[in-house]
C-alpha cells in the first residue's frame, strides 16, 4: 500500500450485506420488500410461487401436455426456489442502473424506498438471486474473495414477450414453504396500505394455494369539524381534507388438511379514513431531509386510519369465531385491537415494528430507521418530519372521533323523539360509545412510547373546545357530564353522568383524559339543582335517601337541611316537600303490621319508603319514631275518627279487629311505658269485638278453649265470629290492656251450685286453665268452699253431700279399697297425678295419702281386705310417705300381723318378735335366724321380693345373707344355688336406643355371671343376666357357683403382622418398665402370677398395623369383634405387648391386658390403679402420695450401669464427618441415646436433662425465651418439696441465707477438697450431681482456651484437629463464660468446658468443678453470638451456672435444691442486669428480669406460706 497519496476504501460485500440484513428482524422481510417495490412500479397484480427441485426439472412443454403432477404435502415438502412476479412497469434502465449498487435508493418523493438496501434482503435466502424485467435479466453471484459480482444482459428471445417482473432466489437450503395461514395474514395486511397493488396469488409449483383481493369502494368526504386546528405545530404540514372509502378483502386459502383440492373463502370489510396533506416545508429542513434521504420530500400526501365500527367489528368477529381453529382467520391482524392495541402497527407502505397505542393501524410517509421496523424519532430533523405527521395522526383520529360522536347523538335523539328510548336502545348506543373509547384509548406504544404519546397530545390538543362524550341524557361537553354515581343514577336522571358500563369498560380512557377534559365528581350542588327541579316518586325517594346515608355521611350534617328542603315527592293527594317529613316508622316493628290503609298524619314519611331503612338510618334525617302508642293516639284524634265510619275503632268492628292485632303483634317488643299508655289511649273506649258487639276493654271477657259451659254464662265474650282470633300472646295483650280472663269466683260457685249446669269437673278445669292467674285470695276462697262431692258409691245418705277438697282423696283403687272418700270425677280423662287439674286440687287441700294415724287406724280395721291393704300400703310407704313414724306412738295398737297358732291375728308391737314385717313368714320364734331369712327367701323369692319394698330393699337384705353367709348351712347354700333364688339384672336399651332399661329374673347359679371385665361387659350386657354390683355380694355369688365374665369369654386374635417398631413402641416400653414397680408396690392384695419384668429383655413392645379381637360368650355362643390398640400375649418368659398403628392409644386397655396376664383375672380397681400409675406424671403420683423418688432412684441407677457401656460402644463407632449439631439430630433416632432411664423423671430424648426439675425456675425462663426464637429446654422432672423440714417454725435469716450463697460459690474454689456448707443445711457431696450427666472419667483434656481446660470424650474421632475447627465456637463460648464468671466470682480454673456427641447433659457440677457443653452452645447460641446477639445466650448459661453452683449445697434435684437455686439467682441479679445493659438493649431485657424476679418472688411466696400459716 502507497504511503503518500490517495488510496481507495474497500469494501467487504458479505460482510456489509450480512451486517444490513442482521438489523432485518421481521419475518417475511423479503416478501414486504418486493411488494412494496412493486407496488412502486404501479403494479397491480403478484405472483408468490414455491417451487420444488422436481417441479424444476419438469420440460415446460411436456409438463403441460402430461397435466398438472400430484399435490405435494406442502407443510413438510421441502422448496428449493422462491420465485416473485409482478405485472407491474418494467425496470428503466435507471432501475437497472441503481439495482447492483448498495444505497442507492428511489429518488421519487412518492415513492417509499429510500435507502436503496431493500432488495438484498434477498440475500438471506440466496446466494445467487435472478431478476428479469422486459428484455433484460440480471443475475448476482460472490467471487473467492466474498465480492459481489453481477451479469447483466437481454433475456433469451422468446415466441411471447413476458410481461411479468420476475425475482428468482434459489434457496441456500431447501425447506418446507412457510405456514400458508401465516403468509396469508402477512400478505392481507401488507396489501391494505398499498396504493396500487391489489391482487396476490401464491402458488405451491402450479398449485393455487393461498389468494389475497383488495377492491376498494366509494371514497366520501366527511365534514372536519371547524374547531380543529390544521397546521400542524411546526408549520410544515396543513390538513386540506378529510375522506372515508370502504374496503373489502377477500381471501381464497387450500386447506389440504381438510378439503385438499378446495379453497376456503372469507372475506372481512374495513373503512379507512384518509386526510389529505398539503406539504409547506422550509427549505433547509427539505435539504436535511434530502441529505438522509437521498429524495426530496413530497409537496402532498397522505394519512391513512383503519377504523373498524362497532357493527363492523362484531361481524368481523363472527366471521373469525366460523374459521377452522388450525387455521386462524388471515385478517386477525387487521381487526380492531380494542384490548391493549398490542398489534396495531404504523405502515410505511408494509407493516413496521412499532405499534399505534390505538385500535388501528395508521399508514403515512414516515421515515424509518434502515430496517424500516420504526419511525426515526432520533435524528434531529428526520424527528420533526416525522412527529408533524404523528401531529396528522392525531387530528385524524379526534376527526373520526367525532364523526363517530355525531352518529350517536343522532340516534339518540332519533330515539328520543320517537319515544323509543328504551332501556335497550340506550344500552345499544353505550356499547357502540364504549367501542369508540376503546379504539381511542392511547395505550403505552412500542419500541417508541413516544409516538402513542404524541398522537395522544394531537388527539387532546388539536382543538380548543372540550371533547365531547356520551351521558346518560346524551352527547355533552366532559366538563358537562359527572362520573358515574350508582346512588344518584337511581333518584336524578335528568343529571348528564357516565353509564355505568361506560364507566367500568371505558375506565383507562376516563382515566387518561388530562385536565381540561377531566369529568368532575358528582358534587352536592349537583344534587341539589336536580331535586329542585324533579319531583320523586317512591322508587327515587328511597335511592334518594340511600344515597345520603350512605355517601353523604361526611357532608351529611351541614347539607341536610338544603337537601331535604329542596326534594320532593308524590304522594297521595300531591307533592310533598321532603322537609315536612318529622316521623317514621320501624320497619322491622310496626312496619310490619301497621295498615297501609289507614288514616296515618301527613307527618309521616310513607310506609312503602320506610320499609327499605333501618331505624338509625331514618333517625340520621332528624326524624323521630312514629311507636304503636302514637298510631293509637292518632286514630283516637276526633277528628280522625269522625273523618271516615270504617276508620273508627270505635264504631268499625273491622277496624277495631285491625288495630287490636296490630297492637298485639308488637306487644312484646313495648316496652312497660309504652304499653301503659296504650292501655291509657283504649280505656273505657268500646273497642272490643265481643259477642256482643264493641265493648271497653274493662267490660270483656277472655275466651277459654273448648269450654261450652262459659259460653252460656251470656257475657260479652271476645268474639272469634268477627275474625278476631285470639291466641296466647294476644290475650296477654287484652289482658293487660283491661279485658277479663276469669270470672269471680263467686260468682262461678253460684252458677254451679245454683244452675246445676256445672260439675267439679267443669269448675275445676277451668280453674286449672286459669292457672297462676288465680290470686291468693281466690285460693283462700275455694279451700274453704264446701263444693266438692265425694264418689256416690261411698255415700249412704239420699244425696251427696258437699266437702271441702281436704275432706277428700283422689280417685284412685287404692283409696277406694280402703274406703276412703275419694272425690267425684266425671272426667272424660282418667285421673292423673301430675295433670293441671290434679295439681289445683293438691294445692286446695285435696289429700295425697291417709294421715299416718288414719292408715295405721285401717291397718286394726275388722275388714280383712281394708286391713291387708292398709297395713300393705304402709310397709311400702314407711321410707317415703310416713318418715315420721315411730313405733312407740302406737305400741298400744293391735296392727301387726302375726302367725297365731292356726290363723293371723292383729298384735301390738310389743307382742311380736320382730318388728320387721317381711320377716314375719319365717314363724313364731323368740328370734328369727339369717338362716330363716334364707329359707324363706328359697321358699318364695317373688313374695320376699315385694315384701322387701322392691329392687333396692331386696338388695339390702341380700346383702345381709352375703355378710352373715358363715351362718348359712351348707345345705341351704346348695339350695340357693340349684332353685331360681339368686337375682340376675340385665341391661337393654329402650326402642329409641337412648336409656338403658334394666330386667330383673331370679335365677340359679348358671345363669348369673359376674361382672369383672366393664369391656366385655359392654359387648355381652345385653345377653347376660349378671349379679348386682357390690364386692360383698359378687363374692357371695361367686361362692354359690356363679361364673365370672372372664371366665366365660374366650378371646382370639390371629392375623399379627409386625411392622417396623414405631416410637410408640419404645415410649411404652420404657413407661411399662418403669412405672409398673410401682403398681406392685401399692398394690398388695393379689401376689402376681408370673414374674415382673424389669428389663426390655422381658418386655417387648411390637407395632402392627391393625389388631381385631374376636371375643366369644362360650355359654350363650354369642360373638363379638371390635378393634383395639393393644393386645398382650406371653412367650415363654417374655411379655409381649402389641400395639396397632390405627388406633388411638388407650392406657387403660394396657392396663386391663397386664392385669389378666399377672393376676389371672380382671380386677377393676387394679385395672384402675394401674392405668392411673401410667397416665400420669410422676410429679402427679407424688403428689397423690406415691412413693416416687425410691423407685425413680433405683432405676436410674440401673439405667446407669447399662448407658454407660453402650456409650463408649456409640462414641467408638461415631462418624468422623459429623459435626456436633448433626450429632444432636442424630441421637434422636438412636434407640441407645433416646432411652430414658427407667424410673427417671420425664425428659424428650434429644433434649438433657438440666437440671431435672419439674417446674424450675430453668425451665421457665428457658420456655420463655423461646418466644425469643430460641431452642426450648424440653425438661420435666419431678416435683419439689420445700427446701426445709415441714416441722420446723423457724425461720431462716437473710443473712444465713447470703452466707450460704456464698459457702457455694466458694466450694467450687476448693475443688471439693473441703466443704463450705454446715453439715445441718447440706448433705454430703457425691462425684457426680446431674445423674445423666456426661461420665467424667471418659473426659480427657486437650487444650486450654484463657485458662478455662476444653476435654473430649475419649475415642472421638478426630481429636488432634478439634481445636484447630473449632477455634471460633470455642472462642465465642469461652467469652460468654468468663463474663458470667466475673458475676460469680468464679476462678477460671474451676471452670472446664467439654464437648460430647451423644450425651444428654447441657452441665454438670464434679467436686465443685463446673463442667458445660459446647455442643449445646453451638446449636443454641453460638449463631446469635456470632451475629451480635450475648443476651439469650448469656441469660441461659447464667442460669445453668446457677443450677449447678446450688450442687455445692445439695446433690438431689428437690426442693432443697430449687430453693439454693433461686438464692444464688437472687444474689447476682443485680450484677447480672449491668451486664444486659449496653446502650439500646436494656429496655429489650426488661421483661427478662421482671420474669426472673417474679418467679423467685413466686418461690420465696410458696416457701414462706406454710411458716405463715403456722404464726396465724
Amino acid at each position: 500500500m502507497s504511503q503518500q497519496g490517495y488510496a481507495s476504501v474497500t469494501v467487504d460485500s458479505r460482510a456489509l450485506i450480512d451486517k444490513i440484513l442482521a438489523r432485518y428482524s421481521g419475518e417475511f422481510t423479503v416478501f414486504r420488500e418486493l411488494l412494496q417495490n412493486s407496488d412502486d412500479a404501479g403494479c397491480d397484480t403478484a405472483e408468490i410461487r414455491f417451487e420444488t427441485a422436481r417441479f424444476l426439472s419438469l420440460d415446460p412443454k411436456a409438463a403441460k401436455n402430461a397435466g398438472p403432477p400430484k399435490l405435494s404435502d406442502f407443510k413438510t415438502t421441502n422448496v428449493a426456489q422462491w420465485t416473485f412476479k409482478n405485472h407491474g412497469k418494467p425496470f428503466t434502465p435507471q432501475d437497472w442502473g441503481r439495482l447492483p449498487k448498495i444505497a442507492l435508493g428511489n429518488p421519487d418523493p412518492q415513492k417509499v424506498g429510500a435507502f436503496g438496501v431493500g432488495f438484498y434482503s434477498l440475500f438471506s435466502v440466496t446466494e445467487s438471486p435472478y431478476v428479469a424485467s422486459g428484455d433484460k435479466e440480471m443475475e448476482f453471484s460472490w467471487n473467492e474473495e466474498n465480492q459481489l459480482h453481477y451479469r447483466f444482459g437481454d433475456v433469451p428471445q422468446t415466441a411471447t414477450r413476458n410481461l411479468w417482473t420476475t425475482f428468482k432466489m434459489p434457496l441456500r437450503e431447501a425447506a418446507p414453504m412457510p405456514p400458508v395461514s401465516e403468509l396469508m395474514q402477512f400478505l392481507a395486511s401488507s396489501i391494505t396500505f398499498m396504493v396500487d397493488l391489489k391482487d396476490v396469488t401464491v402458488f405451491f409449483d402450479d398449485y393455487i394455494v393461498g389468494q389475497i383481493n383488495k377492491s376498494l369502494g366509494q371514497s366520501q368526504a366527511i365534514p372536519i369539524p371547524a374547531e380543529l386546528v390544521r397546521w400542524t405545530p411546526e408549520k410544515n404540514l396543513i390538513v386540506k381534507s378529510v375522506e372515508r372509502h370502504p374496503i373489502t378483502i377477500k381471501a381464497r386459502i387450500m386447506l389440504p388438511r381438510y378439503e385438499p383440492m378446495r379453497m376456503h373463502e372469507t372475506k372481512m370489510d374495513l373503512t379507512v379514513f384518509t386526510a389529505q396533506v398539503d406539504v409547506n416545508i422550509i427549505e433547509k429542513l427539505s435539504k436535511e431531509l434530502n441529505r438522509c434521504t437521498k429524495k426530496n420530500p413530497p409537496s402532498r400526501l397522505k394519512y391513512s386510519l383503519i377504523y373498524t365500527d362497532k357493527d363492523e367489528y362484531d361481524q368481523n368477529h363472527i366471521n373469525e369465531q366460523k374459521h377452522l381453529r388450525d387455521f386462524p382467520s388471515p385478517f386477525r391482524g387487521l381487526r380492531a385491537d380494542l384490548d391493549g392495541a398490542t398489534y396495531t402497527r404504523v405502515f410505511i407502505g408494509h407493516a413496521t415494528s412499532q405499534t399505534t397505542g390505538i385500535g388501528g393501524h395508521m399508514a403515512s410517509h414516515f421515515i424509518p430507521t434502515v430496517e424500516r421496523e420504526s419511525i426515526d424519532l432520533v435524528d434531529r430533523n428526520v424527528a420533526v418530519w416525522n412527529r408533524e405527521l404523528l401531529y396528522v395522526g392525531g387530528f385524524l383520529c379526534r376527526a373520526v372521533y367525532d364523526l363517530e360522536l355525531s352518529k350517536i347523538q343522532s340516534s339518540w335523539e332519533d330515539a328520543a323523539a320517537d319515544k323509543l328510548h328504551s332501556r335497550a336502545s340506550r344500552e345499544l348506543q353505550d356499547q357502540r360509545f364504549i367501542h369508540v373509547l376503546k379504539f381511542f384509548t392511547f395505550r403505552p406504544s412500542t419500541p417508541s412510547s413516544k409516538v402513542a404519546q404524541l398522537l395522544a397530545d394531537s388527539f387532546y390538543g388539536c382543538s380548543p373546545l372540550p371533547l365531547r362524550l356520551l351521558s346518560s341524557v346524551g352527547v355533552h361537553a366532559a366538563p358537562d357530564i359527572r362520573l358515574f354515581d350508582s346512588g344518584v343514577a337511581r333518584f336524578l336522571k335528568s343529571l348528564p353522568m357516565l353509564s355505568e358500563d361506560v364507566a367500568r369498560d371505558g375506565a383507562h380512557f376516563i382515566t387518561a383524559l388530562p385536565h381540561q377534559h377531566k369529568i368532575p365528581k358528582i358534587a352536592m350542588s349537583d344534587v341539589l339543582q336536580g331535586l329542585r327541579c324533579h319531583t320523586l316518586d317512591v322508587e327515587e325517594l328511597v335511592a334518594c335517601l340511600r344515597w345520603c346515608i350512605t355517601s353523604g355521611r361526611g357532608n351529611l350534617t351541614s347539607n341536610m337541611a338544603d337537601l331535604l328542603d329542596a326534594a320532593t315527592f308524590h304522594r297521595p293527594g300531591g307533592a310533598i316537600r321532603l322537609s315536612s317529613i318529622t316521623y317514621f316508622v320501624d320497619p322491622k316493628v310496626l312496619g310490619l303490621y301497621i295498615p297501609a290503609d289507614g288514616p296515618l298524619p301527613l307527618s309521616l314519611i310513607p310506609l312503602s319508603v320506610s320499609k327499605h331503612f333501618g331505624c338509625a338510618e331514618l333517625a340520621t334525617f332528624g326524624w323521630k319514631e312514629f311507636t304503636i302508642t302514637s298510631w293509637l293516639q292518632h286514630l283516637s284524634r276526633p277528628d280522625v275518627m269522625s273523618a271516615d265510619e270504617k276508620y273508627d275503632f270505635t264504631r268499625s268492628v273491622d277496624w277495631a279487629s285491625r288495630v287490636l292485632r296490630t297492637l298485639c303483634r308488637v306487644w312484646s317488643q313495648l316496652s312497660e311505658d309504652m304499653r301503659n299508655k296504650s292501655r291509657e289511649v283504649l280505656r273505657n273506649k268500646p273497642c272490643i269485638p265481643t259477642s256482643k258487639g264493641l265493648c271497653s276493654p274493662e267490660g270483656s271477657y277472655l275466651p277459654i278453649a273448648d269450654n261450652a259451659l262459659f259460653y252460656h254464662l251470656d257475657l260479652p265474650i271476645v268474639s272469634r265470629d268477627s275474625g278476631f282470633e285470639v291466641d296466647e300472646g294476644m290475650k296477654r295483650c287484652l289482658s293487660f290492656i283491661g279485658v277479663r280472663r276469669s270470672l269471680p269466683i263467686q260468682f262461678l260457685f253460684h252458677q254451679m251450685l245454683s244452675t246445676g249446669e256445672w260439675t267439679v269437673f267443669d269448675l275445676v278445669d277451668y280453674l286449672a286453665q286459669l292457672g297462676p292467674e288465680l290470686t291468693s285470695e281466690d285460693i283462700s276462697a275455694l279451700k274453704l268452699a264446701e263444693i266438692f262431692t265425694k264418689e256416690s258409691f261411698q255415700s249412704n245418705e239420699e244425696e251427696n253431700s258437699r266437702h271441702c277438697a281436704d275432706e277428700l282423696y283422689p280417685p284412685v283403687d287404692i283409696f277406694r279399697s280402703l274406703r276412703l272418700p275419694v272425690i267425684e270425677w266425671n272426667a272424660k280423662s282418667e285421673w292423673s297425678d301430675t295433670s293441671p287439674q290434679a295439681r289445683l286440687l293438691y294445692r286446695l287441700g285435696l289429700n295425697h295419702f291417709p294421715p299416718l294415724p288414719k292408715i295405721v287406724e285401717l291397718c286394726s280395721s275388722k275388714d280383712n281386705g281394708v286391713q291387708e291393704t292398709a297395713f300393705v300400703y304402709l310397709c311400702r310407704e314407711l321410707h317415703s310417705q310416713y318418715r315420721d313414724y315411730r313405733p312407740e306412738d302406737f305400741c298400744d295398737v293391735e296392727f301387726i300381723p302375726a302367725e297365731c297358732k292356726d290363723f293371723t291375728c292383729l298384735k301390738k308391737l310389743g307382742k311380736v318378735y320382730t318388728a320387721n314385717h317381711f320377716l314375719s313368714t319365717c314363724g313364731s320364734k323368740s328370734k328369727v335366724s339369717i338362716q330363716d331369712v334364707a329359707e324363706a327367701l328359697i321358699e318364695n323369692p317373688g313374695r320376699f321380693f315385694e315384701l322387701a319394698g322392691g329392687y333396692e330393699g331386696f338388695l339390702v337384705e341380700l346383702r345381709k345373707l352375703a355378710y352373715q353367709s358363715q351362718d348359712i348351712s351348707n345345705d341351704t347354700l346348695h339350695k340357693m344355688s340349684y332353685t331360681p333364688t339368686l337375682l340376675g339384672v340385665r341391661r337393654k336399651k329402650n326402642e329409641d336406643q337412648t336409656v338403658w332399661e334394666y330386667d330383673h329374673q331370679f335365677l340359679t347359679y348358671e345363669g348369673v355371671t359376674i361382672v369383672d371385665d366393664n369391656i366385655d361387659y359392654q359387648l355381652f350386657g345385653d345377653c347376660l343376666f349378671v349379679a348386682p354390683p357390690g364386692e360383698e355380694l359378687q363374692r357371695f355369688y361367686a361362692s354359690l357357683g356363679c361364673s365370672y365374665l372372664s371366665m366365660i369369654v374366650r378371646e382370639s386374635c390371629h392375623d399379627l403382622h409386625e411392622i417396623p417398631a414405631t416410637k410408640t413402641c419404645a415410649e411404652v416400653q420404657s413407661l411399662i418398665l418403669e412405672r409398673l414397680p410401682l403398681f406392685i408396690q401399692n398394690y398388695p392384695d393379689t401376689k402376681p402370677k408370673i414374674t415382673i419384668p424389669s428389663s426390655p429383655d422381658h418386655l417387648k413392645v411390637k407395632a402392627c398395623k391393625r389388631i381385631r379381637v374376636s371375643k366369644t360368650l362360650v355359654n350363650r355362643n354369642v360373638k363379638r369383634t371390635r378393634d383395639v390398640w393393644t393386645i398382650v400375649r406371653r412367650e415363654d418368659d417374655c411379655i409381649v405387648l402389641w400395639i396397632s398403628k390405627t388406633q388411638k392409644p388407650d392406657m387403660y386397655q394396657v392396663a386391663t391386658s397386664l392385669c389378666r396376664l399377672l393376676f389371672g383375672t380382671k380386677k377393676m380397681n387394679a385395672t384402675v390403679l394401674l392405668e392411673t400409675i401410667l397416665s400420669t406424671g410422676l410429679e402427679s403420683l407424688e403428689r397423690r402420695g406415691f412413693l416416687v423418688d425410691q423407685i425413680s432412684q433405683q432405676r436410674r441407677d440401673e439405667y446407669e450401669v447399662k448407658n454407660k457401656a453402650r456409650k463408649k460402644d456409640f462414641v467408638g463407632s461415631a462418624s468422623t464427618t459429623n459435626s456436633p449439631q448433626q450429632s444432636t439430630l442424630n441421637t434422636q433416632s438412636d434407640p441407645r441415646l433416646g432411652e430414658r432411664p427407667p424410673g427417671s423423671p420425664e425428659t424428650t430424648p434429644q433434649f438433657p436433662c438440666l437440671p431435672n426439675t419439674a417446674n424450675s425456675t430453668l425451665l421457665k425462663v428457658h420456655e420463655a425465651s423461646n418466644a425469643s426464637g430460641e431452642q426450648p429446654l424440653d425438661t420435666v422432672g419431678n416435683s419439689t418439696s420445700l427446701p426445709l423440714s415441714r416441722t420446723s417454725r423457724e425461720v431462716i435469716s437473710q443473712s444465713y441465707i447470703r452466707n450460704n450463697v456464698e459457702k457455694a460459690i466458694n466450694a467450687c474454689s476448693l475443688g471439693g477438697e473441703k466443704l463450705a456448707i454446715d453439715a445441718g443445711v447440706s448433705q454430703s457431696l457425691s462425684s457426680g450431681f446431674c445423674k445423666a450427666s456426661a461420665d467424667v472419667g471418659s473426659l480427657r483434656p486437650i487444650g486450654q482456651v484463657n485458662n478455662i481446660q476444653v476435654c473430649l470424650v475419649e475415642g472421638m474421632p478426630n481429636s488432634n484437629t478439634f481445636m484447630e475447627r473449632m477455634h471460633g465456637p470455642l472462642a465465642r463460648f469461652v467469652d460468654i463464660i468468663i463474663s458470667l464468671s466475673e458475676i460469680y466470682h468464679l476462678p477460671t480454673t474451676t471452670l472446664r468446658i467439654f464437648y460430647d456427641v451423644s450425651g444428654g447433659c447441657i452441665a454438670f457440677n464434679c467436686r465443685g468443678i463446673i463442667y458445660l457443653n459446647l455442643r449445646y452452645f453451638e446449636v443454641w447460641h453460638d449463631e446469635q453470638v456470632k451475629n451480635g446477639n450475648r443476651q439469650n445466650a448469656q441469660m441461659s448459661w447464667f442460669l445453668a451456672l446457677a443450677h449447678e453452683i446450688a450442687h455445692n449445697v445439695t446433690d438431689l434435684h428437690n426442693s432443697d435444691h430449687e430453693f439454693w437455686f433461686s438464692a444464688i439467682c437472687e444474689a447476682r441479679l443485680v450484677a447480672f442486669s449491668q451486664l444486659l445493659r449496653p446502650a439500646n438493649t436494656w429496655l429489650r431485657y426488661v421483661p427478662w428480669l421482671s420474669f426472673i424476679l417474679i418467679i423467685l418472688f413466686a418461690y420465696l411466696v410458696k416457701r414462706i406460706a406454710p411458716v405463715t400459716s403456722v404464726i396465724h
